[in-house]
């Protein structure tokens, strides 16, 4: 029982660790890419779809969102001309959520380790 709690917990940082991982990139890559706002939502509209996504998702709703997300994105640089700049204190940001949420995740495997080995019942070899 133990093991199998161990690897959900392996698996849940593995997950954690990778979402972590991927809204850096996206970070890096929005930081890299745009100065303003509205820099961004050009960038937006203007990025292609990969091909692939057309595998998982319909490509007219690809379109139609990448569409909203830059006109938000527009609309959005109105109130905040210099949020693009900003976007590059969301890395630490991402990583301290990042370990604190893995801290709590291995707190949790500690504490169904102990529960586990508190009040599961012994086993014993029959004689016979």
């Amino acid at each position: 029982m133990k093991l199998i709690l161990w690897g959900l917990v392996a698996f849940l940082a593995l997950l954690w660790t990778g979402l972590a991982w991927m809204g850096v990139g996206l970070v890096s890559l929005v930081a890299a890419e745009t100065g303003s706002v509205q820099d961004l939502g050009q960038a937006v509209g203007q990025m292609p779809i990969p091909a692939w996504l057309g595998w998982w998702m319909d490509t007219a709703m690809l379109e139609a969102t990448r569409a909203a997300l830059a006109d938000l994105l527009t609309w959005l640089s109105g109130f905040s001309p210099e949020l693009g700049t900003l976007v590059s204190w969301l890395q630490p940001v991402i990583w301290v959520t990042w370990g604190l949420g893995l801290c709590v995740l291995l707190a949790l495997g500690g504490v169904g380790h102990w529960f586990i080995g508190r009040f599961a019942a012994p086993k014993t070899i029959p004689r016979g």
